[in-house]
């Protein structure tokens, strides 16, 4: 129902709008018992305007039985109770926008894309609010209408669903989409929103303003003070189609990553964070190259921005300006995006490109092509060319999902020694059912095959993969799931001359309702090695043939609960030697308003007589002084790099889209049994929405 009123958000729902919304609050179960009717209703309210959509909600659940632990915006929300709403702007059936929020009213939000992949990173500006009564919770978002690309019209329809999960219970329901085998993000059989009347048009400019200053400390030269103002102009050309510019970026208030330990000899896989290259990101997505399972599913990617606005040992660096164009148009879709970064390593700035074009056939098949231009990490040309095709089906052998994705790429790269072997291709078919999943698939990287824009781990290969999961649900009982999996790669040369191969066999998964879980599984690795790789900092791993077996045993109790924990220990050969891991990790949550992580592991390896130990220890602390007024902490230290490294942040949203921050790196390394800092810098930053 369209109304005029200007609601306020304060998750009483107090105005008399509620009382005569459109509602529903017919949910089944889907998880653990599919078709149940729930113990507590959920009613939501479904309200608009010619600027917002807005949701509201009351939850029937007892006080003492609500589970929200999470208090700090930005935080996941994915073990407490929950709304999720699912918005199909295009009602493609494809791609789609989610908005979260727990009973502390804690907003998450995100993107789907092409039904397969989720981008929670994406950072969306709405309001909303909720209040904890004896009884029940309930909400109010208020949720513009420019922050989401859509149709708009006179009766225009959307996709629409929503979804409740009961952490407790471990319980999802919903509204629509009353299926196992389809996640809670996916638009391919939602209901609707009927008769949507957007005839005005979305605010044409916006632009979106930081100011930052910082204090920039090394241990090798003088402490510099920096003034870094930004801006980004957006302005909507149509509800469908918008273009940014963004002028001077500051990416000082994104998260630092994880450390990891890599105990193999290929590159590790990083999720893009900052919001200008989040805005559409999955209009350039190629192939169902994602990286939603690690290097699996992005070697050979074409384009990674992840690889823009960094030099070429890796580190940040300044983009002078950066221009992005995208948008949807009947059954077309696009993107093109342009940046400039100005090099600190070697003279000169560098101009980089990508341009993707799709176009969706039917709600089950799409064609799309690619180019990129530039590569950031040299001065060399380089430019990448691609073709794919995605079918996508949730009606196979009655409900059942099947993907299939198909790709072609050719790389021309001034660094590449000869141009020829400079094409990638792969083929994947997937049925990613509940009870049954497979995926059987087929890639090749050529050893020339260079994108700069790109993610490489290995060139040179083909690969062959063959997974298969089969998941028993019982009703009624102490255990919810039992599960058993093979997930087997098998890599040769591009002229069928075998490389290697790994083989997962998950012997056993047990899931139980409370959410503790058990898996003990076995790996295989196989190895034929044409030439020697140092590892780690005092072993070599020698040319030659290896096979070796490890078995691993995970034990995990429930993450909604204010204390849980993972244990993981690991134990056979690598590389003709001695392997063992063991690694912890402990959540404690609701301590004095703050919750605490802890993560440490141990590695072990011994090749050619030779041992050395890894640890990596890591603490994470987040303090909500209020829902918009948080302090978050990493420490992290690791005895490969034997560097240890302190992010504190500081960030108080003044409102959705208005935020300040202070934060604090320091970085140290560990020599002669004492701690010496490398860096350490501090810095302020404002951030808002005009």
């Amino acid at each position: 129902m369209k109304t005029n009123e200007n609601i306020k958000i304060d998750g009483v729902l107090s105005e008399k709008e509620w009382a005569n919304a459109p509602s529903v609050s017919d949910f089944k179960i889907v998880k653990p018992y599919l078709g149940r009717f729930p113990s507590e209703n959920t009613e939501i309210n479904i309200l608009y305007s010619e600027e917002f959509i807005f949701f509201s909600g009351l939850i029937k659940e007892k006080k003492s039985d609500i589970v929200a632990n999470i208090m700090s915006q930005g935080k996941e929300i994915t073990e407490d109770d929950y709304i999720f709403i699912l918005l199909d702007t295009f009602n493609d059936k494809r791609n789609g926008y989610w908005f979260a929020i727990n009973p502390n009213g804690v907003r998450n939000e995100g993107l789907v894309e092409n039904n397969s992949r989720i981008i929670p990173e994406w950072d969306g500006r709405w309001e909303a609010a909720t209040q904890i009564n004896e009884d029940s919770w309930s909400f109010e978002m208020k949720i513009p209408l420019n922050i989401m690309s859509s149709k708009k019209g006179e009766l225009v329809d959307w996709g629409f669903n929503v979804t409740r999960y009961r952490a407790k219970k471990r319980e999802e329901s919903r509204w629509q989409s009353i299926s196992q085998n389809e996640e809670r993000y996916s638009p391919a059989s939602i209901g609707t929103l009927f008769g949507l009347n957007f005839y005005k048009s979305a605010k044409k400019w916006e632009a979106r303003s930081a100011i930052s200053v910082s204090s920039i400390d090394t241990s090798t030269s003088d402490a510099k003070y920096e003034f870094k103002p930004s801006l980004d102009f957006i302005y909507n050309i149509d509800s469908s189609n918008k273009a940014i510019v963004t002028l001077n970026t500051d990416f000082s208030a994104v998260e630092v990553d994880n450390r990891v330990v890599n105990d193999e000899q290929y590159s590790t896989f990083f999720p893009e964070k900052r919001d200008f290259f989040l805005e559409d990101a999955g209009v350039f997505e190629f192939g169902g190259l994602n990286g939603n399972i690690g290097i699996l599913t992005a070697n050979g990617m074409p384009f990674h921005s992840r690889k823009i606005g960094l030099d070429s040992t890796g580190r940040p660096e300044d983009i002078d300006v950066g221009v992005k164009i995208s948008g949807r148009n009947d059954n077309f879709s696009y993107g093109l995006l342009g940046v400039r970064v100005d090099h600190e390593d070697r003279p000169g700035a560098k101009n980089l490109m990508v341009g993707r074009l799709s176009y969706q056939i039917d709600d089950t098949h799409q064609i799309g092509t690619i180019a990129t231009y530039g590569d950031p990490t040299t001065d060399d040309s380089n430019n990448v060319i691609g073709i794919d095709y995605i079918y996508r089906s949730n009606n196979l052998f009655g409900n059942n999902i099947i993907n299939v994705n198909t790709w072609f790429q050719h790389s021309n790269s001034a660094a590449s020694p000869s141009s020829d072997k400079d094409i990638a291709y792969g083929f994947m078919v997937e049925l990613p059912n509940d009870k049954f999943y497979t995926r059987l698939g087929l890639s090749e990287v050529q050893d020339n095959f260079n994108p700069g824009l790109g993610f490489i781990a290995r060139t040179g290969i083909r690969q062959y993969t063959t997974d298969f999961a089969y998941k028993w649900r019982f009703k009624d009982q102490f255990i919810e799931s039992f599960s058993s999996s093979l997930y087997s790669t098998h890599f040769t040369s591009v002229d069928n001359k075998f490389v290697s191969s790994e083989t997962y066999l998950n012997l056993v998964e047990v899931d139980n309702h409370a959410g503790d879980s058990i898996q003990l599984s076995f790996s295989n690795h196989r190895d034929r090695l044409a030439q020697g790789f140092p590892l780690f900092n005092k072993l070599f791993v020698e040319e030659g043939y290896y096979s070796d077996t490890r078995y691993w045993l995970t034990v995990a109790t429930a993450k909604h609960r204010k204390f849980s924990s993972v244990i993981s220990y690991v134990t056979g050969e690598r590389y003709g030697g001695d392997y063992e891991r063991f690694s912890l990790s402990v959540d404690v949550l609701k301590l004095l308003k703050t919750n605490v992580s802890v993560y440490y592991s141990n590695l072990s390896m011994t090749v050619n007589d030779k041992n050395e130990e890894v640890n990596l220890a890591r603490i994470k602390s987040t303090t909500s002084f209020a829902y918009n007024l948080s302090l978050s902490n990493t420490i992290q230290y690791d005895d490969l790099s034997k560097s240890l490294g302190i992010n504190s942040r500081f960030h108080w949203e003044l409102n959705p889209g208005n935020s300040f921050y202070v934060v604090l790196n320091y970085g140290a390394n560990y020599e002669e049994d004492q701690f010496d800092y490398s860096n350490k810098s501090i810095t302020a930053k404002y951030s808002t929405y005009f």
